[in-house]
């Protein structure tokens, strides 16, 4: 493997101005090498990260602009769950992205604010008790949420959502929304388990990624009627129509029809908590935020297969990675607070300095 300086005029994402020159060392492989067919699940996990550090991440310029980092936001978050979706929408601004926005119930709302000012909440979701309170309509609500979806690269549905009826009709009626967009979307949590009740709520929908634990991945494939023993995350993508499955456990399986699937198998922390997952959100909805920037300023829609593989192969081992270095520094008390802090000591590690 050879390490050489390139210097190119490059700027991404697309900067207004002039451009500027920019410098970085880039690991040059063998030519015989340099794809995402691997004979190795180790070497299939490092093309992956090749092709998210070389394509895909933005370089830092000063003449970018707030929001050329991209911009996401999570839908969830009910009176009960409030840590949720904050946690994810934090783990995107800690890994990069400009600006994160949270759409949830209206009584939560007020909560999720007071965790950070660095998040811009909308309170826009009602559930069946919140809409008494707050009376409004569910035409105005879609209305409301759906004319926010035009600023965001990308969108996380589930964390905190809860199960209410109400909120979770609402949902049904937003994804269609989100569609007719072709946002980069990750589903998670109580999304799924909407998602195990309506599979054509996703069906067909390429843009999709599903981030199911055990419980939540044994549930899509009995909806799907596969055996959960024995369907791999490859098949439950493509009984999906051609969604990412990414299912989640001692090592990560990231699949998606039409690429080579991948195994995430980095060390994570030993403690098993809360929030965990919601972090997993966070990062993949920045990487695919920057995913979509990279394929519009490349022109390579060609590539969107192998490039959302690599996205969220580079989640997974972030993620993982942050997990351990929390652990090694807090053991037994590491909470998800402190996993947010090491992301972007993790990213360093992961990616490399960018």
């Amino acid at each position: 493997m050879h390490r050489v300086t390139l210097v190119s005029r490059h700027l991404f994402p697309a900067a207004t101005g002039a451009a500027s020159t920019t410098f970085r060392h880039v690991s040059i492989r063998p030519a015989s090498s340099r794809t995402m067919t691997s004979s190795t699940p180790a070497a299939a996990k490092d093309d992956a990260l090749r092709v998210f550090r070389d394509m895909i991440v933005p370089r830092l310029d000063p003449a970018m602009h707030k929001g050329q980092c991209g911009r996401v936001a999570v839908i969830g978050g009910c009176e009960e769950y409030t840590g949720a979706p904050f946690f994810s929408a934090m783990a995107s601004l800690k890994l990069g992205v400009d600006l994160s926005h949270v759409i949830c119930d209206a009584n939560a709302g007020t909560v999720i604010k007071s965790y950070s000012p660095e998040l811009i909440v909308h309170p826009y979701l009602r559930t069946e008790d919140s809409v008494t309170q707050r009376p409004t309509s569910t035409p105005d609500i879609i209305h409301r949420v759906a004319s926010q979806l035009d600023r965001f690269h990308a969108i996380v549905v589930g964390p905190g959502l809860g199960r209410d009826p109400l909120i979770l009709n609402l949902v049904s009626l937003l994804l269609p929304e989100i569609r007719a967009r072709f946002l980069p979307l990750v589903l998670d949590a109580d999304a799924l388990h909407l998602v195990a009740t309506r599979p054509d709520l996703v069906r067909g929908y390429t843009r999709a990624v599903l981030t199911p634990n055990v419980v939540e991945y044994a549930r899509l494939c009995r909806a799907l009627e596969l055996d959960p023993s024995e369907a791999t995350p490859h098949e439950v993508g493509e009984a999906l129509g051609g969604v990412t499955v990414v299912r989640k456990g001692a090592a990560d399986a990231v699949a998606r029809p039409g690429a080579e699937s991948v195994v995430v198998d980095d060390q994570g922390g030993l403690r098993r908590f809360g929030g965990q997952g919601d972090v997993l959100t966070g990062a993949m909805a920045a990487f695919l935020a920057w995913n979509e920037l990279a394929i519009k300023a490349h022109d390579g829609e060609d590539r969107r297969d192998r490039w959302t593989i690599a996205a969220c192969v580079a989640a997974c081992a972030v993620t993982r990675t942050a997990s351990r270095i929390a652990f090694e520094e807090h053991g037994r008390g590491t909470t998800t607070g402190d996993v947010l802090a090491v992301l972007p000591r993790a990213f360093s590690e992961v990616v490399g300095e960018m």
